[in-house]
């Protein structure tokens, strides 16, 4: 027997070992497993390697090690931010453990829609420049460019006068270099979540924070999608400013993940400051979901709340990988008379997302759901729910920000700021170009193949 022939019977022994272990991180998953099981079988050499190295959920420490830091910081909390009974009307509440993940909302904010990444790139300087007692940011993406060195800078300023400066960024969207020696010189903190370069969590790879949010102050907050780096100027994307009592929604988020990641309970008043007066008309409800839940709370929250709009429901996302779940609630929407369209790129930064995601059309546009492509990298995740609710945040409407990704999404009830978003959308849509059934006909039988084939990875993606 050659060593190439021994290779591969020990991989495909590897495989029919490794099966089990697929069949029970997947359950209740069948296509999840069903495309673990195909790619080890398939390529038993790469498959298992792959299921091994990311596929596996190795989340039974880390998901107790969670909670823990979790429940650290609850208690205390909650007697500082008591949840306001009626500030959300018609919040749905979710079963017990996964409602732990939807932050107390408040009514009485003041929520601002940044509309693209130069306007919140000033916003978030002036908000640094103005900080007196501390800033927090958390971002999956920093770059080492312009964009990169101006916030850097920004916060070196800010150390430099005496503000408390705790910086989170993610190990595998921000690999540890240099970048950040100035800031940590000038007194900033700065650490990474689940750096794979550190042994144990090497095999973590999948399990990112893809978070972004800015806290300066503790009463002005900003979330989205945006990301720190000149490409983020070029592209379409959003975020929002958030003043008053909701903005500590978004500093929990931060201090938990800082919890996590160093140990470091940060629960002082100045932190947490008590916001007695209202200051607009935006009810605010932050959901934070991630990897570590059972059920994960912001794709729980989404179709419920999708499950209920009457007039319309208007989509956004960079990355259209949905499942049967998110599929079925937009079709029967439309079924209820609800007018559904969904906006994405014709051209990804992740080709074979991209591919992916447009074997999903004929079913989306056979039941009835407009589908635009935009000429431009569309890289907004946002929903228009009739004319009151509107989310905002870090998440995807794919898998990976369901299953695997740390994401955190607010959930705004304002006609205001409903109006102002709806501005936003239909820019994006004039821009667009509507796809039509024979559109995606007139593909070679070649790309469609190969949609289809990428769709069949699509639980892996």
């Amino acid at each position: 027997m050659s060593p190439f022939e021994l290779a591969l019977v020990l991989s495909w022994v590897a495989a029919v070992l490794s099966a089990p272990s697929v069949l029970l991180s997947r359950a209740a998953r069948p296509t999840a497993a069903l495309s673990w099981l195909l790619a080890m079988f398939a390529l038993p050499i790469v498959g298992v390697l792959a299921w091994w190295a990311f596929g596996r959920f190795h989340l039974s420490v880390r998901r107790r090690r969670r909670q823990r830091a979790q429940d650290a910081l609850r208690s205390e909390l909650r007697a500082r931010l008591p949840q306001e009974d009626g500030a959300f009307p018609g919040l749905p509440r979710l079963p017990e453990g996964v409602q732990a993940w939807v932050l107390p909302p408040a009514a009485g904010n003041q929520v601002r829609l940044l509309s693209d990444a130069a306007t919140a790139y000033d916003a978030w300087e002036r908000a640094i420049d103005a900080a007196q007692d501390h800033v927090h940011a958390l971002f999956y993406i920093w770059n080492d460019d312009a964009t990169g060195r101006r916030f850097r800078d920004a916060l070196v300023r800010a150390a430099g006068r005496g503000v408390t400066v705790r910086v989170l960024v993610d190990g595998v969207g921000t690999p540890r270099s240099g970048f950040f020696d100035e800031l940590m010189g000038a007194g900033g903190q700065v650490h990474w979540f689940l750096p794979p370069w550190r042994p144990r969590q090497a095999l973590a790879v999948n399990f990112r924070n893809h978070r972004k949010v800015l806290v300066a102050d503790a009463t002005t907050a900003f979330v989205g999608g945006i990301n720190i780096g000149d490409e983020y100027l070029r592209w379409a994307d959003y975020a929002i400013e958030v003043r008053g009592r909701s903005a500590a929604q978004l500093q929990e988020v931060f201090c938990d993940d800082w919890h996590f990641v160093t140990g470091q309970e940060l629960v002082s008043g100045a932190i947490f400051p008590r916001i007695e007066e209202a200051a607009g008309d935006a009810a605010v409800a932050t959901i934070a979901g991630g990897p570590h839940q059972r059920l994960n709370a912001i794709r729980e929250m989404m179709l419920a709340l999708l499950s209920e709009a009457r007039e319309r429901i208007w989509l956004t996302t960079p990355y259209f990988i949905p499942d049967g779940a998110l599929l079925a609630v937009l079709r029967v929407a439309v079924y209820r008379g609800v007018d559904v369209r969904l906006v994405v790129p014709a051209r990804s930064d992740v080709r074979l997302v991209r591919r992916a995601s447009r074997a999903y059309y004929p079913e989306l546009l056979g039941a009835g759901i407009r589908v635009f492509e935009h000429p431009g990298m569309v890289h907004a995740k946002s929903a228009l729910i009739d004319r009151q609710r509107a989310f905002i945040g870090s998440a995807n409407l794919d898998q990976r920000s369901f299953r695997l990704n740390f994401e955190v999404t607010s959930v705004v009830d304002s006609p205001v700021f409903n109006t102002a978003l709806e501005d936003q959308w239909r820019a994006l849509q004039a821009q667009a170009t509507e796809v039509r059934t024979e559109d995606y006909q007139r593909l070679t039988r070649i790309e469609r193949v190969v949609d289809a084939a990428l769709h069949l990875a699509s639980p892996l993606l």
